[in-house]
């Protein structure tokens, strides 16, 4: 008798399954599937333009729409074959609510959709020129530094709603430092608009978005740093500066070989009156440029008032140097030389600024870039990486030799 009972059951099953598989395969019965993050794509965004807007943003970017149809089509639907569209050919400037369409096969129905309209916010459309910055990433050999030789394009075009485009810094170029070669290597590399620190703004374009650039690992060497320093202030202020001893450069190691010291430009701090941390610029020789890890050079000046109103008394001290000492800054090709045999530079300052500075401390040169092809002297440049109230050269002039005259 209990095997009967259990003998029905299972017959009893096996006929509602049967039952149930007849009705799903041949009965095809109505289902509905809902899809979520269906992207919401922008139209006639040429017309915006045209009208002088750009978009500055919107409240959604995705919705989630829900279809019913016969199960063997739903069965076969994706998500890409659900379009929400929103059209912007009437857009004015500032808020807009704009109307969600949606587009889906046919023999489909939409039972519910998350988002009828959705606003979009726009503002006056301009476009701004920005420079391209290479950002290598990934590990630098050691003792080396992938550097930049060339950059195709240089400049980019950025448009989009005004501000957005007042926040890109700068356009950014990224190439992995372990592609880059001792020898020179080119690249083609995706372009992203940017902020100063680094983030990317959305909803702009570009007038191009890749640029090729071309690159070299160089040697890089820490040097000696020396920043010349004026002040002529006679105001009862003490000033004392401060600055990194030496900076990290890089270049072909031929060059770096030869330098042991780089100088800066004259920082002058005559009137400083509160602590202050001043940008430096470096003199790099030619094919010679700062390395990454050194960062924004800046020297710090420190100010305290003096208790005494009374200013320090002035001395000056005398050092003599031949014509060998001086310089001869961008000479080119020029063959040129110097007739002066010595010559005295005199170092005003505090008796205690004097005691500090040694010839080593003064650089002299000649810049040839800005002297007529005819000229017979030019002005004698002297620096001191030490602070000082003044610096004079006598003879202020020296005397040139050119090749033809030999």
């Amino acid at each position: 008798m209990l095997k009967n009972k259990k003998l029905d059951l299972l017959i009893s099953f096996i006929l509602a399954f049967a039952l149930w598989f007849y009705v799903v395969g041949q009965m095809n019965p109505e289902t509905r599937k809902t899809y979520r993050e269906i992207p919401i794509m922008l139209i006639n965004e040429q017309t915006l333009s045209d009208n002088g807007l750009a978009v500055l943003n919107v409240s959604d970017d995705y919705m989630r729409v829900t279809v019913s149809g016969k199960r063997d089509v739903i069965s076969k639907l994706s998500k890409a074959d659900i379009s929400a569209t929103v059209d912007l050919a009437d857009a004015s400037d500032g808020k807009n609510m704009l109307s969600v369409s949606l587009r889906i096969p046919d023999n489909i129905e939409i039972v519910n959709q998350s988002l009828d309209k959705i606003e979009v916010n726009t503002e006056e459309r301009v476009t701004r020129t920005r420079d391209v910055r290479v950002k290598y990433t990934g590990r630098y050999p050691e003792g080396g530094e992938p550097s930049t030789i060339k950059i195709d394009p240089e400049n980019i075009k950025v448009s989009g709603a005004k501000s957005l485009v007042d926040k890109v810094a700068y356009v950014k170029a990224e190439l992995s430092a372990e592609s880059v070669t001792d020898g020179l290597t080119s690249a083609t590399c995706s372009l992203t608009a940017v902020t100063r620190n680094g983030g990317a703004v959305q909803n702009i374009s570009l007038s191009d978005d890749k640029c090729k650039v071309t690159s070299i690992i160089y040697r890089t060497k820490s040097v000696d740093l020396k920043i010349p320093v004026k002040d002529k202030s006679s105001d009862g202020y003490n000033r004392t500066v401060s600055y990194p001893d030496t900076v990290n450069i890089k270049g072909p190691a031929g060059i770096l070989g030869s330098i042991d010291f780089i100088t800066a430009e004259e920082v002058d701090i005559t009137g400083v009156t509160e602590n202050e941390k001043i940008p430096v610029k470096l003199i790099l020789p030619e094919g010679v440029q700062a390395a990454e890890n050194a960062g924004d050079v800046r020297l710090t000046v420190k100010v305290s008032k003096n208790k005494k109103k009374t200013s320090a008394a002035k001395d000056v001290k005398s050092f003599t140097f031949t014509k060998d000492d001086v310089e001869l800054r961008n000479a080119g090709a020029a063959d040129i030389s110097l007739k002066q045999e010595n010559l005295e530079v005199q170092v005003t300052g505090t008796r205690e600024q004097l005691a500090a500075i040694r010839s080593s401390d003064i650089v002299l040169y000649v810049d040839v870039s800005g002297i007529d092809s005819s000229a017979e002297e030019a002005d004698i440049t002297a620096e001191c990486s030490k602070k000082c109230s003044d610096i004079a050269v006598i003879p202020s002039k020296i005397a040139l030799i050119r090749k033809e005259e030999e």
